[in-house]
């Protein structure tokens, strides 16, 4: 398969989702590994991504934005659980970091090479080689459902239920930024991960 990909664009495209493994006292039965058709905005960089989601956050006071969030969500929460929320590492002071590049939380991030199509946002593991696309999720499909079923989650926090409903509030895209791991043999533009 060859994806021709320019920066900022939109592309679709199929790969399986990674799923997760149960805990091992609950089985340790791998779930959530489907087959998706994934819409997604490429060639661009999470920090561009953050520093505008962070230009919209700016000077703005989250006790203006809680009787619209509690409309919408139905959440009862105080003041001080939206403004634990809206400075998070997940918001505001993770967006900041992001924005600059120095946010030390994404060392994982060492794993990754460029891929030789020079596109920002389609990486190569270093270690097991596989070809890796990040952007901006539009639109994810399930096109055919792992047998296993679905990943076993727990019910959000508050604060988290709360970042996202800050991240609907505001329309920040940041929330949407995906990595999927693409099928072997791919090109990205004629190329290959070894070109």
């Amino acid at each position: 398969m060859n994806l021709e990909i320019e920066n900022g664009t939109i592309i679709t495209f199929h790969t399986q989702r990674v799923g997760k493994k149960d805990l091992v006292r609950d089985g340790g039965t791998h779930r959530g590994r489907h087959t998706v058709k994934v819409t997604m905005l490429v060639g661009t960089d999470y920090k561009t991504v953050a520093g505008i989601d962070f230009y919209k956050m700016y000077e703005k006071e989250p006790k203006d934005y809680a009787e619209a969030i509690k409309e919408r969500t139905g959440l009862e929460f105080s003041d001080l659980d939206l403004r634990c929320a809206w400075y998070s590492r997940s918001l505001y002071d993770g967006l900041y970091e992001s924005s600059r590049g120095e946010n030390n939380l994404g060392k994982h991030l060492n794993a990754y090479e460029p891929h030789p199509c020079g596109i920002r946002g389609v990486m190569v593991h270093k270690e097991n080689g596989g070809v890796y696309l990040s952007g901006v999720l539009v639109s994810e499909e399930i096109i055919e459902r792992d047998p296993n079923g679905d990943v076993n989650k727990r019910e959000d926090t508050l604060e988290r239920k709360l970042i996202k409903a800050v991240q609907k509030e505001l329309g920040l895209i940041s929330g949407k930024w995906r990595s999927y791991k693409l099928p072997a043999g791919v090109t990205i533009n004629g190329l290959d991960k070894e070109a």
